[in-house]
């Protein structure tokens, strides 16, 4: 028998055996043995510094909420859309009657700027990052092109827009940290490498170090998918991984909470904004409604 556990444990990634260790409640004891004397000749991993051990019954985290100024300038891309729109069928009926054929050109353009002004909106109000690098690159575009109108024709309207995008520009500057996902917490912050020689790690700083790189992919999984014209391509790996950090009510407690310390996001938030569709959603976030730590209904608060 132990040499089936041998043979078991040899097979094994670093990763697989330290998720053994992270539930080694659910293993034969003489397997978890393997595991720590299997972990102890692998190679050695950067030293770094464990994750903080959460009591499961602290606090709830705090939401997260959606910044002012994202919602003010997606608000604004919304309200450009319809001027855009508006100014663009002005100008194709007045194409039509002088066959004035820049006017048409224009009109086209301006028709398809408002579509688009209405998607990036979307993609800024969803936290999206190319929301944010086209809203922002368009405003400032913007800013300079209305800032020329004006000074040549000397239009209050277009006063009027040059402000309009100046807001939007300056609401996410502000906020640009809220769609780059950086880690902005001290614990994490990333030292450079040297040639120094690391400390070997202790089997308990082993699980901690291989549980916050499973909670960087999974934040990485969720990010390429928010960032995706196409949705949620990631969605099956990002279950099975939720599933694989999720085993007990605990540990699913445990990584919300972690989530929050590693990216100061609601993981649960993240989670409900890869789809549209209730049913999607509903699979994203199915481990931690199994456990009862948010309801079954949408929009699956926490209980």
């Amino acid at each position: 028998m132990e040499n089936n556990f041998i043979e078991i444990v040899k097979g094994k990634t670093k990763d697989e055996l330290v998720r053994i260790l992270i539930n080694k409640e659910e293993y034969k004891q003489e397997l978890v043995e393997e595991v720590e004397k299997e972990l102890k000749v692998r190679d050695k991993v950067d030293a770094k510094e464990p994750l903080t051990n959460f009591p499961v019954n602290s606090p709830s985290i705090p939401k997260v909420e959606t910044p002012f100024g994202v919602y003010l300038s997606g608000v604004l891309l919304f309200v450009t859309g319809p001027i855009w729109l508006f100014v663009g069928f002005l100008q194709a009926g007045a194409s039509t009657i002088t066959d004035d054929s820049t006017l048409s050109i224009l009109s086209m353009w301006n028709i398809l700027f408002s579509i688009l002004s209405i998607v990036f909106g979307i993609g800024i109000l969803k936290g999206k990052k190319w929301g944010f690098d086209w809203g922002l690159g368009t405003s400032f575009v913007n800013i300079l092109w209305f800032g020329y109108n004006y000074a040549d024709t000397g239009w209050m309207f277009f006063a009027f827009l040059v402000l309009l995008e100046v807001i939007i520009f300056i609401a996410l500057l502000k906020n640009k940290g809220y769609f780059t996902d950086t880690i902005v917490d001290q614990n994490f912050t990333v030292i450079a490498p040297n040639n120094s020689k690391k400390p070997e790690l202790s089997i308990e700083e082993r699980e901690n170090e291989t549980y916050k790189s499973l909670v960087i992919k999974l934040n990485s999984l969720i990010k390429s998918d928010k960032n995706s014209f196409l949705g949620a391509n990631n969605g099956s790996e990002i279950i099975q991984l939720l599933n694989d950090l999720c085993t007990t009510k605990d540990t699913a407690i445990h990584l919300l909470k972690t989530y929050h310390q590693l990216y100061r996001k609601d993981l649960i938030d993240d989670l409900k904004s890869l789809s549209s569709s209730y049913d999607k959603i509903k699979d994203f976030c199915k481990v931690f409604i199994d456990y009862g730590i948010i309801s079954g209904r949408f929009p699956h608060e926490r209980i």
